[in-house]
């Protein structure tokens, strides 16, 4: 289910992979993201073309990429005393759990080239990451970091399988309670819904106004860009995935659905 990274075209790396690599294994402890690589963000937003980005690329590698690398290392481990199959990819160029910053730019309206924020991917399992279905992610932008979990970009027969799992037993009332307690806790929440309860669904079911959502997710409060540039990312990360534990099992069950979370690209 479907981010899909673009394929290597061949067993050789560019010169641009090939020092990434090189800046992400000089780096490998994660020590927060620089101050340069938020200024980088900031800076693209406003001179988002190609010429500037190659420009600034030397910045890119080594204060956006080399510290990526590094955060996935260490946010993957620190996630698996809750989710013990966790599968992280710590490559940078689109094929692991990092989005590639260029944006595709094929059917869109907007044209500009590239992405102003960083998107890491988790996967709940092996077979998740085989079946294309993200669990987990994290959102770094330049005003600070967040994390989802949930589902979210639903195919119409996975959104069908959502509510058809509301209405089963204690489901609707298990997802609610789940919502209402990530709520106490700061999280909001986010997904595409109509504006009416869908035809079908009883709209008398304590649970209607959940059927609305075509999909659903939890964003974690906003990680302050101060705590970003340190070490401490990682534990605040992993205490949000943490929290987050019961909404993903929740979706986990739903019937020939699985850990079915689906981001494509920017959130």
């Amino acid at each position: 289910m479907k981010p899909r990274g673009p394929a290597l075209r061949s067993g050789r790396k560019s010169a641009f992979v090939a020092s990434a690599d090189a800046a992400a294994r000089a780096n490998d402890k994660f020590r927060g993201f620089p101050p340069a690589c938020f200024r980088f963000l900031r800076d693209l937003a406003e001179n988002n073309d190609r010429n500037w980005f190659e420009a600034h690329r030397d910045i890119f590698e080594t204060s956006v990429l080399a510290p990526s690398h590094a955060f996935v290392n260490a946010l993957g481990r620190a996630m698996r005393p809750n989710y013990p199959t966790v599968v992280f990819d710590p490559a940078v160029n689109g094929t692991g759990s990092m989005f590639r910053i260029a944006r595709d730019v094929r059917f869109s309206k907007d044209k500009s080239p590239y992405k102003t924020n960083l998107g890491f991917r988790f996967w709940l399992s092996e077979e998740a990451r085989a079946a294309k279905r993200v669990g987990l992610y994290v959102n770094v932008a330049a005003t600070g970091v967040t994390v989802y979990g949930g589902a979210h970009g639903l195919e119409a027969h996975e959104t069908a399988e959502f509510r058809n799992h509301l209405l089963r037993g204690k489901n609707g009332v298990d997802l609610q309670r789940i919502l209402d307690r990530l709520g106490a806790l700061g999280f909001g929440r986010h997904g595409d819904a109509l504006q009416r309860v869908p035809a079908g669904f009883p709209k008398d079911h304590p649970q209607a106004d959940l059927a609305r959502y075509k999909d659903l997710m939890a964003v974690s409060p906003t990680i302050d860009v101060s705590v970003a540039g340190t070490p401490a990312l990682i534990r605040a990360c992993a205490d949000f995935a943490k929290s987050m534990k019961p909404l993903n099992d929740w979706f986990q069950s739903v019937p020939s659905s699985g850990d079915m979370i689906k981001f494509r690209g920017q959130v």
